[in-house]
C-alpha cells in the first residue's frame, strides 16, 4: 500500500465511533482558512481539530511505506510526533482540503531530509494525497495568483529561506522552483564575527549537510539561556529562550547589520521534566552563540 492510496478503513471506524465526521466536507466559511491575494500567508497549523484522525492515517501509512519501521516504530514515531493539521478550501468549491505536517521529532525529521507534509482532498469518499510525494516542509504558505483554478503555494523548506513554490498541474500540487526572498544572503567579509568556516558553510551561506545535525549546542560561554529570535538582528521578536548547551540543528548563515554573523538554527522543545520532545523551535542566533559540540 503506498501513501497516495490511503485506506479509508481508519477513518470509518473513527466515523462509526463518533470521533470525527467526514460525510460531509463542506464546512462554513467561519471554519475555512480564508485565502488572500494580497501577499503569501502562513497557513496555521493546530494540534487539535476534527480532521486529525484523518492526518494520523496518512502519516501512519507514511511512515510504514518505503522505510524500516515496524508497525510497533510507526505507533511509537506517532506517539512521539505533533501532528497538526489546517483546513482550507484550496479551489474555492467549498470543499475543504487538509494540510498536515508531522511535527516534534526532530532527530527523524533530520534523517529523511525534512518534516513529512501533506494536502490532502477528498475524492470518491477516501482522503488522498494531491502534494508531490514525500514533501518535506516546516510550514505551507498561501502563495500569489492561482493554477487551474487551486490556490499557488509555498512550502517552508527546513530551515532554509530558500523555500520551494508549489503550483496544481491539474492532478497534483508540483514543485516548480525556488523561491528567493528579498533579503539576498549576505556574505561574510573580513570584519563578520562569529562565522563558521567554509568547511561547514558553502559560499552560498547554506551549511553542509554532514554538519546540519548533531554537532553544535547553543553557548555563550556563561550558562545564560539563548534568544532565538525571527529574523538575524537583535531588533527582531524572539521566538524562543532556549537553555544554555541545548542542541541544534543549523541550516543557514547570513551577516546581519552589526557584523556578525547569524545562524538559521532549530531544536526540540522539551516538556517541564525534560523528559520528552513536545515541539520544535526555530529562528536565528547570533554566530558566537552557536558552538560545535565536544
Amino acid at each position: 500500500m503506498t501513501t497516495r492510496h490511503i485506506v479509508t478503513a481508519l477513518t470509518t471506524l473513527a466515523t462509526f465511533s463518533g470521533l470525527i465526521s467526514v460525510s460531509n466536507s463542506v464546512v462554513p466559511n467561519s471554519a475555512i482558512a480564508q485565502s488572500k491575494e494580497s501577499k503569501p500567508e502562513v497557513v496555521e497549523l493546530k494540534e487539535d481539530g476534527d480532521y486529525k484522525p484523518i492526518a494520523v492515517a496518512y502519516f501512519r501509512e507514511f511512515l510504514l511505506s518505503g522505510s524500516r519501521e515496524t508497525p510497533e516504530s510507526a505507533e511509537r514515531r506517532l506517539a512521539q510526533a505533533s501532528i497538526k493539521t489546517a483546513v482550507i478550501d484550496l479551489n474555492g468549491d467549498g470543499q475543504v482540503e487538509i494540510i498536515a505536517g508531522f511535527m516534534g521529532d526532530m532527530r527523524y525529521c533530520a534523517k529523511i531530509g525534512g518534516c513529512p507534509m501533506t494536502i490532502l482532498q477528498k475524492k470518491s469518499g477516501q482522503w488522498q494525497p494531491i502534494s508531490p510525494d514525500r514533501l518535506m516542509a516546516f510550514s505551507i504558505q498561501l502563495d500569489r495568483g492561482t493554477t487551474k483554478g487551486y490556490r499557488n503555494l509555498i512550502a517552508g523548506r527546513a530551515g532554509f529561506q530558500h523555500n520551494s513554490r508549489l503550483i496544481f498541474d491539474g492532478q497534483q500540487y508540483v514543485p516548480v522552483g525556488l523561491v528567493v526572498p528579498d533579503n539576498v544572503i549576505a556574505q561574510p567579509t573580513s570584519k563578520a564575527k562569529g562565522c563558521l568556516n567554509s568547511r561547514i558553510v558553502t559560499n552560498a551561506g547554506i551549511v553542509r549537510e554532514s554538519y546540519r545535525v548533531g554537532n553544535f549546542v547553543l553557548n555563550d560561554g556563561t550558562g545564560s539561556s539563548i534568544n532565538v529570535r525571527e529574523k538575524p538582528t537583535t531588533e527582531s521578536s524572539i521566538q524562543y529562550v532556549a537553555p544554555s548547551r541545548r542542541g541544534v540543528s543549523i541550516f543557514e548563515q547570513v551577516v546581519g547589520t552589526d557584523d556578525y554573523c547569524w545562524i538559521k538554527v532549530e531544536g526540540q522543545i522539551w516538556d517541564k521534566g525534560n523528559t520528552r520532545p513536545i515541539g520544535i523551535f526555530s529562528g536565528w542566533v547570533r554566530g558566537d552563540f552557536v558552538k560545535m559540540e565536544t
